[in-house]
């Protein structure tokens, strides 16, 4: 099981290096985007640890048949539950403190309370192993949506987990 602690996340924001776990002895790194996050008000890390605890939740153990050099590859429904916890996250910041902004995730809710996060991870975030996409008809008024609310939009992943050691 994969274990990130709250202590190596602190360490992190104030500068640290970056955490590392095991995951049934297959090494995983903590990779966050140090100086963006740092950048930003406090509340937008808190929203990216929260991303961050969803996808190790779902990492769970390894499969005993998959070499350590081969790492989980997040699935639709996986990415599709992390960018939600994202999103709930980010609106329960914005209620602690509601002149508290971000691009992206600002955006990311707006998405959200739109209904349409289901096509937003299809669209912007799709894996080529993913084989559920929504249906065309969601895509279609996705798209029609997104052209007036999302112009120039930039997907950002300031926190994720990766396979190997951590950066020094």
């Amino acid at each position: 099981m994969v274990k990130v602690t709250v202590l190596a996340l602190a360490i992190v924001f104030a500068g640290g290096t970056t955490p590392s776990a095991a995951r049934d002895g297959h090494p995983v790194a903590v990779r966050i985007d140090k100086e963006t996050i740092n950048a930003r008000p406090k509340a937008v890390g808190m929203a990216w640890f929260d991303y961050l605890q969803a996808k190790v939740k779902l990492l769970g153990p390894a499969d005993p048949k998959t070499p350590a050099s081969e790492f989980h590859v997040w699935s639709y429904q996986e990415e599709l539950a992390a960018r939600d916890t994202l999103a709930r996250a980010w609106a329960a910041q914005k209620k602690l403190a509601s002149a508290v902004q971000d691009e992206y995730l600002d955006a990311l809710l707006q998405v959200s309370q739109a209904g349409f996060l289901h096509e937003y991870v299809w669209v912007f975030l799709r894996s080529t192993s993913w084989s559920d996409a929504p249906s065309d008809s969601r895509l279609a008024k996705f798209a029609t949506w997104s052209a007036k609310n999302l112009s120039g939009h930039k997907v950002e992943t300031l926190m994720d987990l990766e396979p190997g050691a951590p950066e020094k």
